[in-house]
């Protein structure tokens, strides 16, 4: 059936498409939608930018597409008598723009649907095309699979009626997944959307030709029977803006996190002319495992359009029914050019004049069949057939080789030929070239590398013995240096239940059962043997990389993820100091207040600082819902220790991580905790989750950190710049628990930390903290030999959160070197910002020393610059010596022999208006029998002050001090002496008051005093 609302066939008058064939005087020669533009400029530019950048051009924003820096531009009218000259004038204007990386029509692309010569055979013989391609029959594809569960294509097309019966396989499952509709970004893909009372669409007919059920007493029947699953895209209007937009949710499916990538791509529509985005798309697919395939057209004599001409697609023509011959093409099938530039790879049967062939155009009431053909319909043919010979096992790399291989072409014709490119498929002949193969599933890549000496490895092996005899794993290193054949009780051969041609064998391989466990390149090797009638030998194998952790000298904090037991390892397993040997090792002790406990070697592993300490609690589970929950006795898994070294640490383990283990809880205690990774691999902080005490309620980090549980940010202590370590911190859900590292987390009240076993991926150093909201932050370091502490923030934002804006300083490393502000409520902070406004603050921060009679450099730099009328002061409280801040700086000084923590106030304030003055002086006291005197004093703003009493002569007599002072009354006593201590003379002498601030500015009075005896 022709519905009205199908547009017309890619056929066009024989002068213009004579034109077309050389070259085309504008864009806007092809079909497109009237005033409709796609531009692509920088990935970075939001919808705002685009909107305000259209309107500077004349146009509007009609919406921003799905992929980054794609955007659909309109004329504000587009109903203009002069449109289509309009459009392409502002095409020309917006490529000559450096901001526009591409302009183009929103081009409309055809749907290859119904034939120029619709005739059909009897209703019997309506799906001749199946037995055409090899699929019934003893000797037939069907014969070998049927199709499989978890091979999952996908279908552009306009709409489907997902409600018909014939959706269903034999048993009542759907064979639809969820589709997706690019319009309106919802999973409504009915006809109904937008138009209502059509009986027919397209997509419906090209989704059946895949997954229409089988074998279920309705209707046709589907090239694949069951298992494949298909997921529509409804693009009611085939704009390019629309099939963008779909390409790119494909490729964001594929991308999802354990997502299996579509095995193929239907598109059963094209257009004349080649489009510049799209092979960029779809080289993304390719790369992803998706086979794009497409329909060649039906405009013969004129060639193959696009995508289906693009290099990367498979390129589909039709074939029709010629009396059991095959490769004959249809008389409307569109080929290939003599130059190369269109082409045609494979063909299908379709309906033509001489038979007739089934569709599921479904009826307005979701039941029954109705004819058609072309294109569309072979199209659909080949993506069945690629999903049929990957449910099969044919890798999805060879499948598109293996149905050229065996395709037929007609009579008198060369392979490949431009009518039908390497011919008509037969699905029965490519099955036999799924060979017996034997594929590595883990490791999933070659090359992997490992930190330990017990590889975890499968392997899927198909049409290869599971016995008589069974296979064997060889464990080799790559240069056959060293080689041992892995005891069959190492690894198990199971039969797969849906499937009796594939194998699975599974285990572990121990690099030191071959004589070494050097690090280097290694090789794990399957062989097994050929099933019935073959009796060959087929081998598969996977090489892994073994590189040890190395712990740097200094200091560390480390974990474990991996078992510590193993053939030479000492009953109850490996100690720290086996690990970490000649290291001073440390573990802080959350009980109480809190504290460090040093490792003894002379006391057992569960000693506070050993690898299985009795405080610490750390549960397991190896069962879903298991209500028995294990405690780990063979490893570290959440301890976290610190290491401090003259020499790198070597970790060496012959066992990997534990077996089946579902998830880790780790104990969190009241304030600070030092956490190891359980796994040997990064497990992003976002996944863990807090779990309550008593109720059990799993809760995500964040929440509770809103609840007051635990604060949200995940320390390490990180090699940065220069060399050297310090704490950084990242807020969930960012942040990561890094493989062989233990980090801080601080907890209001007792409750466990739930690790799962998810791989995050391998993230770099963390980045300086951004300020939230606006303001300003400065960062201050602490250096001191060898040792830092460099990440400590202050300063000012706006909205103020203080769960992400005051982050609690963790307990200082064992060397001692610590810095911290304190808050009022005696809280020590790595980062203390305040709610941003005009007024003078004050910061206190402690710099604790590490080492005697050492000098400490403080150093600063402004991350987010202050305004520019606001003054940073750092004033040694020791000393009272001020020194400005701005822009950057240092300050050095010596520590004591206790090594006395110091203390600092760090000031903003905004610049005084007018100068610095020094006012109300008075002075009070004094008496005939030599009394002390009391001087009186104000700042405008804080300076370093300097007092003396002159005598008759204007020489100092007396100085009474030289220091920091805050802005605000101030004052100080002299004793009525000299500076040697002498009682002064009666009579009249000066009090001289300078005052100089951090920049430079100076202030000065005097004042006379009497003295009297």
């Amino acid at each position: 059936m022709r519905s009205r609302r199908l547009k017309r066939l890619l056929v066009v008058v024989a002068s213009i498409v004579a034109t077309a064939l050389s070259a085309f005087a504008a864009d806007t020669d092809f079909p497109y939608v009237k005033g409709e533009i796609i531009v692509r400029m920088s990935a970075g530019t939001t919808a705002q930018q685009a909107a305000l950048f259209a309107a500077s051009q004349g146009l509007q924003l009609q919406r921003p597409m799905r992929t980054p820096g794609f955007f659909l531009f309109r004329l504000p009218d587009p109903g203009v008598p002069n449109e289509r000259a309009l459009t392409q004038e502002k095409i020309d204007q917006l490529r000559q723009n450096s901001s526009v990386q591409l302009a183009m029509p929103n081009y409309l692309a055809e749907k290859f649907q119904t034939p120029n010569d619709p005739m059909f055979g009897p209703q019997t013989n309506r799906q001749w095309n199946l037995f055409q391609i090899g699929l019934p029959g003893a000797s037939g594809a069907w014969a070998v699979h049927l199709g499989m569960a978890g091979v999952d294509v996908v279908d552009i097309d306009d709409m489907y009626f997902t409600g018909h019966l014939d959706w269903l396989d034999a048993s009542n499952n759907t064979r639809l997944l969820p589709g997706w509709n690019p319009i309106d970004g919802t999973t409504n893909v009915d006809p109904d959307f937008p138009p209502t009372g059509t009986d027919f669409t397209h997509g419906t007919m090209t989704a059946s030709v895949i997954v229409a059920g089988t074998n279920n007493g309705l209707d046709m029947a589907g090239v694949t029977w069951e298992g494949v699953k298909l997921f529509p895209i409804a693009v009611y209007v085939l704009s390019f803006a629309n099939i963008y937009d779909s390409y790119q949710k494909i490729i964001d499916n594929n991308n999802l996190p354990g997502a299996i990538p579509y095995y193929a791509l239907n598109m059963s529509y094209g257009a004349f002319n080649p489009d510049a985005p799209s092979p960029g798309f779809f080289n993304q697919m390719v790369a992803q495992g998706t086979i794009p395939v497409a329909a060649s057209g039906n405009s013969r004599p004129f060639p193959a359009g696009f995508p289906a001409s693009f290099p990367m697609v498979v390129s589909v023509g039709a074939t029709q029914f010629a009396s059991g011959t095959k490769g004959v093409p249809t008389s409307y099938s569109s080929p290939g050019s003599a130059d190369g530039t269109r082409k045609v790879d494979l063909a299908a049967p379709s309906a033509d004049t001489s038979a007739g062939v089934v569709s599921l155009a479904y009826t307005a009431s979701g039941t029954g069949t109705t004819g058609g053909g072309g294109t569309s319909y072979a199209c659909p043919t080949v993506v069945g057939a690629i999903a049929l010979l990957a449910s099969a096992g044919m890798p999805r790399g060879d499948i598109v080789d293996a149905l050229k291989s065996t395709a037929v072409v007609g009579p008198g014709a060369t392979k490949p030929n431009l009518d039908t490119g390497y011919g008509e498929i037969d699905v029965a002949a490519a099955m036999t070239f799924i060979n017996p193969r034997i594929d590595p599933i883990t490791p999933s890549i070659d090359n992997a590398e490992f930190s330990y000496q017990t590889v975890n490895f499968e392997f899927r092996m198909f049409k290869v013995r599971a016995s008589g005899p069974a296979p064997t794993v060889t464990v080799r290193k790559q240069d056959l240096s060293h080689s041992f054949v892995l005891n069959p009780s190492n690894y198990t051969v199971t039969v797969d239940g849906s499937d009796p041609r594939i194998v699975h064998v599974k285990g572990k391989a121990r690099l030191s059962e071959a004589g070494s466990f050097d690090e280097g390149d290694w090789e794990i090797v399957v062989e097994g043997t050929e099933q019935a009638p073959g009796s060959s030998i087929v081998t598969g194998s996977r090489k892994i990389r073994v590189v040890y952790v190395v712990v740097p000298s200094g200091q560390s904090m480390v974990s474990v993820g991996v078992s510590i037991g193993g053939t030479s390892s000492p009953p109850g397993g490996r100690k720290p100091d086996s690990v970490y040997p000649g290291a001073q090792i440390f573990r802080w002790v959350p009980t109480g207040t809190g504290s460090y406990a040093s490792y003894n070697p002379a006391q057992p592993n569960t000693q506070p600082a050993g690898f299985t300490p009795l405080d610490a609690e750390i549960i397991r589970a190896t069962q879903p819902g298991a209500t028995v929950i294990e405690t780990p006795q063979n490893g570290p898994f959440g301890i976290g220790l610190w290491i401090t070294s003259n020499s790198p640490s070597v970790m060496n383990f012959e066992e990997g991580p534990e077996d089946g283990v579902l998830w880790y809880r780790i104990k969190l205690r009241p304030g600070w905790n030092q956490v190891g990774n359980p796994f040997p691999y990064p497990v992003d902080w976002g996944n863990c989750l807090i779990v309550k005490i008593p109720s059990m309620e799993m809760i995500p980090i964040p929440t509770a950190a809103t609840q007051a549980i635990v604060r949200p940010q995940l320390f390490r202590y990180e090699l940065g710049l220069g060399g050297l370590k310090s704490y950084t911190w990242q807020s969930a859900p960012s942040g990561q628990l890094v493989p062989w590292e233990s980090h801080w987390v601080y907890a209001f009240q007792e409750c466990w930390l739930h690790v799962p076993p998810i791989p995050g991926i391998v993230r770099g150093r963390n980045v300086d903290h951004p300020i939230r909201g606006g303001g300003w932050m400065t960062q201050m370091r602490v250096t001191s030999g060898a040792y830092s502490d460099t990440r400590n923030f202050f300063g000012m934002t706006a909205n103020l959160n203080e769960t992400f804006d005051r982050i609690a300083k963790p307990p200082a490393t064992p060397d001692g070197l610590s810095a911290w502000f304190t808050g009022n409520d005696q809280m020590r902070f790595a980062q203390d910002l305040r709610e941003l406004s005009p007024r003078r603050e004050e910061w206190r921060m402690t710099v604790r020393p590490n080492e005697p009679n050492a000098d400490v450099t403080l150093s600063w730099n402004e991350v987010v610059a202050p305004p520019s009328r606001l003054r940073m002061s750092l004033r040694d409280m020791a000393t009272g010596q001020l020194i400005t801040m701005q822009p950057n700086g240092t300050y050095t000084f010596r520590s004591d022999e206790n090594m006395s923590p110091r203390e600092f106030v760090l000031t903003s304030q905004p610049d005084a208006v007018g100068r610095l003055v020094v006012s109300g002086v008075r002075i009070g006291g004094g008496s005939r029998s030599g009394g002390a005197f009391t001087i009186q004093y104000n700042l405008s703003s804080d300076a370093n002050v300097s007092i003396r009493i002159l005598g008759n002569s204007g020489k100092a007599i007396a100085e009474l001090e030289n220091r920091g002072r805050s802005a605000g009354p101030n004052s100080v006593v002299w004793n009525g002496r000299t500076t040697d201590g002498v009682s002064v003379a009666p009579g009249v002498y000066m009090v001289e008051i300078t005052a100089e601030t951090a920049s430079g500015e100076r202030a000065r009075t005097t004042t006379p005093i009497t003295v009297t005896r």
